[in-house]
């Protein structure tokens, strides 16, 4: 009796052996997009200061998986250089971005995701 009551409290303290905690946010790590802006979105989403001045530029963005493999309620987290314009125009390409709202078989909606975006001349 002391074995097996003994085996149960190991089996609980092992975290791996715990159901999902559904409050806990998912982090979505690996992505299979399905669409991404293409260099024209890009181009065309560039601050026209910052491209007229030969500024490049980079913004993370963090935002949350949609139903469809969309992203909604986006949040500029850095914007590199700031000032530019260059956050806004990252903002406003969210919705040329889908990917597979399925990680390891389960639902990733409403998962997290961390998206770099840069603003390069071609090539």
């Amino acid at each position: 009796m002391v074995v097996a009551l003994f085996a149960l409290l190991l089996a609980a303290a092992d975290p791996s052996s715990w159901p999902a905690d559904p409050t806990r946010p998912v982090v979505i790590s690996e992505t299979d997009w399905l669409r991404r802006p293409t260099p024209a979105q890009l181009a065309d989403a560039w601050p026209a200061a910052a491209r007229a001045a030969g500024t490049t530029g980079k913004v993370l963005m963090n935002c949350l998986l949609a139903y469809d493999g969309g992203l909604k309620d986006c949040q500029v987290i850095s914007e590199t250089p700031p000032g530019m314009g260059f956050g806004a125009a990252a903002l406003s390409l969210a919705g040329a971005y889908q990917l597979t709202p399925v990680v390891d078989g389960q639902s990733a909606t409403d998962g997290r995701i961390v998206i770099s975006v840069r603003f390069q001349p071609p090539g």
